[in-house]
């Protein structure tokens, strides 16, 4: 197991099954139009490159979208191979933005849509709360978290929040869901004894090893607590998620270029500027960034600053979304700035023996969909995703649905055509340029 490894020690486990996806379908791109209508007329005219988005900037032409078809292919792939809980909480956060964007902190109603005491059965998001019922049923009940792997992450467990939240509020059962009321409370409780700097940042390693911060943890830890706090109308736990976000900025961003580390403190840093992950460069001023720590920073804080902008006071926190938008912009426009020789996130940031990273590409191409989305989008950062996605979809082996060219989530400097998470952030940014397109 390289250093790079989650949690040494960690045994695979399958949480739900994959659906059968359609025989044949003889296209795998189908025009927006089928679900939005036309995008809308370009902007006639763009001052400058960080023109905010209040209208579509997109060209005027037949946007495709994923396929039926190809859309479970990759589904179905991420349904089985989704058994780490990282990647579980992942997959649950890709199929509500897919299938229930309405239970989704990107919905600006979601708070009543939470309040609502009874759902329809099409209303029922029963692919992330079967997810869910899995991990319930394996949860020692020695454990506060969601979720208890031995070696495993402090932090990891976390990214199954939003949808253990969703799924005390939709699931029929009134005693079941009490018993995920009470997780969720005990998880909160958890993460309060997790071991922290001396400045207050939450180790995401477990109290059995030295603190340790890791980009990883943005998407974990912060969104459940500020989706915890939306859902319950609580402004600390709001401004809890923001203060994490500030004070693992302090540590792992590279004020050279805007990017962040992977991983600081503990026995052994990665110094590396990670796309979504990083290797192992202990040199204390790093000369390169992993993409995808750098995509999982900024996706984590694109979903703090929805739960901020949907709570029920977003005036309160004027000052924090601000800066959100500030350090989220900091990562994609770094980020797109270094694009390799193939248009795409290289795996990791200036190193010029490092590939194209499918995963990182993915998952920070997905992001300026989500700041259009919120009325925070440039028409550069767009330009720039939509060439991505662009490159992106035909890298999807449309017989097995696994997307090709991936940086290895448990060994950062390999390559892999079959990464979980990878599978996940295609689908997260298929549901965010949908998002897209719907709100033009």
């Amino acid at each position: 197991m390289t250093v790079g490894a989650r949690g040494s020690g960690t045994t695979s486990r399958r949480v739900c099954r994959s659906p059968r996806a359609p025989r044949s379908r003889r296209s795998h791109l189908i025009p927006s139009q089928a679900i939005v209508g036309a995008v809308g007329i370009l902007c006639l005219a763009v001052s400058c490159c960080t023109t905010l988005v209040n209208a579509a900037v997109l060209p005027k032409r037949a946007e495709p979208v994923m396929s039926t078809y190809l859309v479970n292919k990759v589904k179905g792939q991420a349904a089985q191979a989704s058994t780490d809980t990282w990647v579980s909480g992942t997959f649950t956060e890709a199929l509500l933005e897919l299938y229930y964007p309405q239970l989704t902190v990107f919905n600006p109603s979601i708070s009543s849509q939470l309040a609502a005491t009874n759902f329809a059965s099409s209303s029922t998001p029963s692919a992330s709360n079967d997810i869910i019922a899995s991990w319930a049923s394996q949860r020692p009940s020695s454990t506060n978290q969601f979720a208890y792997v031995s070696g495993g992450a402090a932090g990891d467990p976390a990214s199954l929040g939003w949808a253990w939240i969703v799924a005390s509020k939709t699931v029929a059962s009134n005693a079941t869901k009490t018993n995920y009321e009470s997780i969720v409370q005990q998880e909160i409780g958890y993460l309060g004894t997790v071991p922290r700097t001396s400045d207050g940042a939450v180790s995401h390693r477990p109290s059995s090893e030295p603190v340790q911060l890791w980009s990883d943890f943005i998407y974990m830890v912060p969104p459940f607590l500020a989706g915890r706090g939306l859902e319950t109308n609580n402004a600390t736990l709001l401004l809890q998620a923001y203060a994490q976000i500030k004070i693992y900025r302090r540590y792992l961003q590279d004020r050279r270029t805007g990017l962040w580390k992977h991983v600081d403190l503990g026995n052994w840093q990665d110094s590396g500027l990670w796309a979504t992950t990083t290797h192992a460069d202990l040199t204390p001023v790093p000369t390169s960034s992993t993409s995808a720590g750098n995509g999982w920073a900024a996706a984590g804080m694109t979903r703090v600053l929805a739960s901020m902008m949907h709570s029920s006071a977003p005036s309160a926190f004027t000052s924090e979304i601000n800066d959100l938008v500030t350090w989220i912009s900091e990562i994609i426009n770094a980020g797109f700035a270094r694009l390799d020789s193939n248009g795409m996130i290289p795996n990791y940031f200036g190193d010029s023996n490092t590939f194209s990273d499918s995963a990182s590409s993915a998952l920070l191409a997905s992001i300026p969909f989500r700041l259009a989305q919120l009325g925070h989008g440039t028409s550069a950062q767009l330009a720039t995703a939509t060439a991505l996605r662009d490159k992106l979809i035909p890298k999807i082996n449309t017989s097995s649905g696994w997307l090709q060219g991936c940086a290895n989530p448990l060994s950062w400097q390999q390559t892999s055509n079959r990464s979980p998470e990878a599978q996940s952030f295609i689908l997260l940014l298929e549901a965010a340029y949908r998002a897209y397109l719907a709100s033009q």
